[in-house]
Formats: C-alpha cells, structure tokens, sequence
C-alpha cells in the first residue's frame, strides 16, 4: 500500500466514523506530521476523498470534511438506487441462487435487532454490498462502495443517532427470497420498493435534517 493509499484509509476511516464532522477542518501539514508522512502523499489522498465527496475545498476557507447538503443527500440516494436495480435486473432469479448460501447468512443479519446503530447499518450495508458484488462487475462494485461510503457518512451525522431501536421495516431475507424468484422487471420493482420503505426513507430524513442546518 502506498503512502498514499495510507493517508487515504486513515482519513476516510476519521470521516465515515464520525470522528470528524462536517466542517472539520483539515490542513495537509498538520495531517503529515501526524501520519509521519510528506505533504505529498496527503494531497493525493485529499484530491481522492474530494472526488468521493467526503471532502472540499472552498476559497480562502482550505480543505474541510464535506457539508451535507440537500442535494448531496439526494444525489447519493440516486445513485445508490441505479446501482442496485442495475446488479439485481441483471442478476435475478437463476443468475443470483449460486450465490444464495453466501447472501442468506448476510440478509438475516441485516434483519437482527440491535442496540448500536451503526452495528445496524453496518449489517445491512454488507448485505447490500454483497448483492451488488454478486453481478461480478469490478468496476461497478467499486463505485457503489463509494457512494456507499458517502451514504454511511451522512447516516452517521445526521440520521443514525436520532432513529428508534427498531428492526429495519422491509426484511432483507423476504427480499432475498423475492430477488430468487423472479424476472428481471419484478427484481427492479422489488429493490426499489425495499429502498422505498427503508433506506430512502432514513435519507429523506437526511435531507430534511441538512435543510434545517443550512
């Protein structure tokens, strides 16, 4: 791993925790010398983070973790529903059961009940994760991490801390099982719905949030 792939991992990992919230500000020197490194490999790691959109840089401000904003939230939420109906109309049925014994264990820990909410999402990320990376597209599994890691960033600031203890109102093994069965039009019509009546729901509550911080 290159030093800057390092600089990358370590911040990436600092933003999508939470540890820096939006606004945060982050200045290359500083970050070098705490991660024993030359400026260099810093900026490329920030110049990546900013194509990810966890980071901008704005105008006699410097570098800073990303404001959420509406149209970030809504943005991501797009792309997270073109990528997932793409895997699955491409994947339904007979195409997606070679790797039903990978995904089932996956699904039934998306539906589990649990206290941290981020042990939730991670749970139900994984499983979505793994369903996109079914279609064994390298390219498109590599883009839906990232919006994915967008998603978890903005689930971390403005949504997971305020939602109930509660099981998730669409369940992943019910999905999964729809997903096994049918053509590839119902397929799209079933992840949609499962967004619908979870995922995009927490992300509209995203949206409202951001608009009330602005």
């Amino acid at each position: 791993m290159s030093l800057a792939d390092q600089a990358f991992a370590v911040i990436q990992e600092r933003i999508v925790s939470g540890s820096w919230a939006p606004g945060h500000a982050l200045n290359r020197r500083d970050l070098a010398e705490d991660l024993g490194m030359s400026v260099a490999p810093v900026l490329e790691a920030l110049v990546l983070l900013e194509r990810q959109g966890l980071v901008e840089t704005m105008p006699r401000v410097g570098t800073r973790v990303r404001a959420i904003t509406q149209d970030g939230v809504r943005g991501q939420m797009l792309l997270r529903e073109a990528f997932e109906v793409q895997a699955v109309y491409l994947l339904h049925g007979s195409g997606l059961r070679s790797h039903r014994s990978a995904l089932l264990p996956l699904a039934e820990a998306a539906d589990a009940d649990y206290e941290d909410q981020r042990a939730r999402w991670a749970a139900d990320l994984a499983f979505h994760q793994a369903l996109v990376a079914a279609l064994g597209e390298p390219a498109l599994t590599a883009a839906y991490a990232n919006v994915m890691q967008l998603g978890f960033f903005h689930m971390i600031n403005v949504v997971i801390d305020q939602q109930p203890r509660r099981r998730a109102r669409d369940s992943h093994v019910r999905l999964l099982r729809r997903l096994l069965r049918v053509d590839a039009a119902s397929a799209a019509t079933a992840i949609r719905h499962h967004l619908a009546s979870g995922k995009l729901a927490l992300y509209t509550q995203a949206e409202n949030t951001a608009e009330e911080a602005a």
